[in-house]
């Protein structure tokens, strides 16, 4: 008679890897989580039915210049297009606003006809908005793949590392997700500064209040943006966490004896 395992034994059981590996693919899956959490959320954001339910909601603030929620709602979704299609600047460059929501100055002879929805500036920042964007969200997608590559090999030779993985990077992003959100309480514009020093260039993020980014994209607009990236982050977080903490279930694994 010959003792053996179960034939539930399969071969990664045995592939230990070394604690060195396994420790370097535990920081490939936690310290990746709060960037793809963040600007995961952030990107839930950036779509059309975001922009309608702000548009729609009670309390936000009316153009000073005329234009009505419907007008918002048509123009406003162009922006959001342009960042997240790739298109040339042309797609922004081309379109107009009717002479009744004109805010350049113009000579009093000139006849009323459509104006060029953006400025010169405006459409060099936009330019701008859709490198940064694409750049933050091709990163995010390379960091998706070294994750769930990352997170497969622990599954497989040390699950209990994937699960702590998991709760560090999750707790991790709670502090970062807590810290911003209450920055964008009770400092709002100094954050809002910050990030566009930090990735554009000099003032190029200035306009007035006449422009149309201004128009269509209010202050209210981004501090709403950023709660509810907050929002969508920590409850990302929380699915995670409890991911992490469910119950493992084990298999006993007994010997056998084999007949020879």
């Amino acid at each position: 008679m010959s003792a053996s395992r179960l034939p539930s034994e399969t071969w990664w059981d045995a592939a230990r890897l070394p604690l060195g590996i396994v420790i370097g693919l535990r920081m490939l899956v936690t310290l990746p989580i709060p960037y793809l959490l963040m600007v995961g959320s952030a990107r839930l954001v950036t779509s059309e039915w975001f922009l309608h339910l702000e548009y729609s909601r009670p309390g936000f603030p009316e153009d000073r210049y005329g234009m009505s929620r419907a007008n918002r709602l048509e123009h406003g979704v162009h922006c959001i297009r342009f960042m997240t299609s790739g298109a040339g600047i042309g797609y922004l460059s081309n379109l107009s606003l009717p002479f009744d929501l004109c805010q350049a100055p113009r000579p009093q002879t000139a006849p009323p006809t459509p104006c060029p929805m953006f400025s010169e500036r405006e459409l060099l920042h936009m330019q701008d908005v859709q490198a940064v964007a694409g750049t933050l969200f091709a990163i995010f997608w390379g960091l998706g793949l070294l994750v769930a590559f990352s997170g497969s090999l622990l599954f497989l030779v040390d699950s209990q590392a994937l699960r702590l993985a998991l709760r560090r990077g999750s707790q991790m992003t709670l502090v970062l997700i807590g810290a911003v959100s209450l920055s964008a309480v009770l400092a709002f514009k100094r954050l809002f500064r910050l990030f566009h020093e930090l990735f554009f260039k000099g003032g190029s993020w200035l306009f007035k209040t006449s422009d149309t980014l201004i128009r269509l994209y209010p202050s209210q607009f981004w501090l709403d943006a950023t709660l509810a990236i907050s929002c969508f982050t920590i409850f990302g977080t929380l699915s995670i966490l409890r991911i992490s903490r469910l119950p493992v279930r084990k298999e006993k694994v007994e010997d056998v004896e084999d007949v020879v």
